[in-house]
């Protein structure tokens, strides 16, 4: 059996489990529905009921029961959006929109059962190789490299706290690490406005999930099914809970394994699908997580969209039978060696 890699802290690892939570969009049909029209943004001074816990001046506008959620963007028309997490020890907000999509983040549909499907990364090649302000697109040619743009200031009602963001340059990114821990409150009617600045103002709806408590957070990938267990929700009810695994870190194509289940308290990951991710490489610390999210999005000028992903996160700790990750000789039972660049034991 292998080694845990879903629990440790080194940087590699921590980029692996950062990579996890990036992909905002789900699967098993999260993200298909029609995005909605660009709204104005709201009087940052208005008041209103929802948002339990956010000052009276920061509260959502609408009732978190009935609010409509689009869910989140098809990744080859997100352009990006924001991502309001609560995670074991802090919260976090952080987003940016850029003026197209990047090739390399539309991840291509592989092989699905029930609710879970694979996600192929595939890395495009172009000869000659793309200017440095390029991207290679899948058909061989160079196109311009998407930049973030500025929409101005954005505020995010509802919250634990205030929250409103200024775009941060070189990068045009928005983020605030310090907002109070947990940021939501189970059941918060969450309401993001952006000023409007290269697009029009969008207006985007979340609510918040309750805590996720799982006493299946220490995933063995073998032969049979993975079970999952979480308490479900007594509230609303209206999040989802998405399990995401990766095994194959260093892969030219790596596989992530995605899950989007009812919030129902009990799931299982199919063992045909983990036999598939399995096969189709195995490299690395292997990462896995656990959330429980509602996603909104809003149509672009020019086709694309934006979205708002409201979730909170449990890591869970990754071991696949017959493979040993590594980052030094030790880690490497007797007989076998560490092969650094693939961290895995050969």
């Amino acid at each position: 059996m292998g080694q845990s890699g879903g629990g440790c802290g080194s940087g590699r690892r921590s980029a692996a489990r950062a990579a996890l939570l990036g992909l905002t969009v789900g699967c098993g049909g999260a993200g298909e529905a029609e995005p909605k029209d660009s709204a104005p943004a709201g009087d940052a001074g208005a008041t209103a009921d929802g948002g339990a816990g956010a000052d009276s001046g920061w509260a959502a506008e609408g009732d978190p029961a009935t609010v409509a959620l689009h869910g989140a963007c098809p990744l080859d028309r997100r352009w990006g959006g924001f991502v309001v997490d609560v995670g074991p020890r802090y919260s976090a907000v952080t987003g940016a929109v850029a003026d197209g999509v990047v090739p390399v983040t539309v991840l291509r549909p592989g092989p699905h059962e029930g609710d879970c499907q694979m996600l192929l990364r595939e890395n495009p090649s172009c000869d000659p190789p793309c200017a440095p302000d390029q991207a290679c697109d899948f058909d061989g040619s160079c196109l311009p490299y998407p930049r973030n743009q500025d929409l101005g200031p954005v505020s995010i009602r509802g919250l634990s706290g205030p929250v409103s963001m200024d775009p941060v340059p070189p990068g045009t990114t928005y983020f605030d690490s310090a907002v109070p821990h947990p940021a939501v409150e189970g059941d918060a009617l969450v309401q993001l406005d952006t000023a409007g600045g290269a697009y029009p103002a969008v207006r985007l709806h979340g609510v918040g999930p309750e805590p996720l408590v799982s006493d299946t957070l220490a995933w063995v990938v073998g032969e049979g099914d993975l079970p999952l267990r979480w308490a479900p929700p007594t509230g609303l009810g209206r999040s989802r809970v998405e399990a995401r695994l990766m095994v194959d870190q260093h892969g030219l194509s790596p596989y992530t394994l995605v899950c989007s289940f009812e919030d129902d308290g009990e799931a299982a990951v199919p063992a045909g699908l983990l036999r598939s991710l399995l096969g189709a490489g195995v490299s690395g610390f292997p990462s896995g997580t656990l959330r429980r999210r509602t996603d909104d999005q809003a149509a672009l000028p020019g086709g694309g969209c934006v979205d708002l992903s409201v979730s909170t996160t449990q890591l869970a700790t990754v071991e696949v039978d017959g493979h040993t990750p590594c980052d030094s000789p030790d880690d490497c039972p007797p007989g076998q060696i560490c092969n650094i660049p693939l961290e895995t034991c050969q």
